[in-house]
């Protein structure tokens, strides 16, 4: 379903009232060119359609790697901003935390495949995905790599922000994704997990880390997010 991030996206932009937007992470641009907000910024190395064709004054496409825009080309704050840059563990939580820095008061960053479909999926680069689904008689080119990690750190080393991983039990062709926003949780507790424990975690260890996801399914994960930036007005 490659429509479901930007029904989310733009589930939330309608609920806030959201004005500018960023996205890292954008390919051929399937979830960007359908976020309806007046200012859109778009960040990836390697655009994979004709963005000249989309570019005006308030839409902008930044043909470079995400720490080149966040150190050197970033000029403005947003509203929303969707991370979806390259999956692995160490780059998305660069990004996460480069993009707090940018992200407006009572604004949402939304993680893309923070959950593996499989083990295929979790492993360390796409083209190791493929090749080990071929060997095992699979098709197909899922690859989430390790962003899964990025959840245990946030839960455990950002108490100042809340967060829910919102899936769709009833549509199979739905990936979850992490909503975070800026709120004290007044529950924090730390697991017992250190960096360096995050660092090991593999695919197998998904089970046991499972309640630091904080799954929602889709309304009542919304239904927390909005409730809880309207108490922050």
């Amino acid at each position: 379903d490659t429509a479901q991030s930007s029904r989310l996206l733009n589930r939330i932009t309608k609920q806030s009232g959201y004005k500018d937007y960023l996205e890292v992470g954008v390919q051929t641009g399937i979830t960007f060119n359908a976020i309806e907000l007046p200012h859109r910024d778009a960040v990836d190395p390697n655009f994979l359609f004709e963005t000249s064709e989309h570019a005006t004054n308030n839409v902008r496409f930044f043909s470079m790697t995400s720490d080149e825009f966040f150190t050197r080309q970033c000029d403005k704050t947003y509203d929303l901003i969707f991370l979806d840059g390259l999956h692995t563990f160490t780059q998305c939580l660069r990004d996460f935390c480069a993009a707090l820095q940018v992200l407006n008061e009572g604004g949402v960053i939304v993680i893309d495949d923070t959950v593996p479909m499989d083990f295929f999926s979790s492993l360390p680069t796409q083209d190791l995905a493929i090749s080990a689904r071929k060997e095992h008689g699979l098709e197909g080119r899922a690859w989430t790599g390790d962003v899964f990690k990025v959840i245990p750190t946030i839960h455990n080393f950002f108490p100042n922000l809340q967060y829910v991983t919102i899936r769709d039990p009833s549509n199979p062709a739905h990936k979850p994704n992490t909503v975070i926003w800026r709120a004290q949780r007044a529950d924090f507790e730390p697991a017992d997990i250190s960096l360096t424990d995050v660092e090991a975690l593999d695919y197998f260890d998904l089970p046991r880390i499972e309640n630091l996801f904080r799954y929602m399914d889709y309304e009542d994960g919304l239904q927390r997010l909005f409730e809880s930036i309207k108490d922050q007005e």
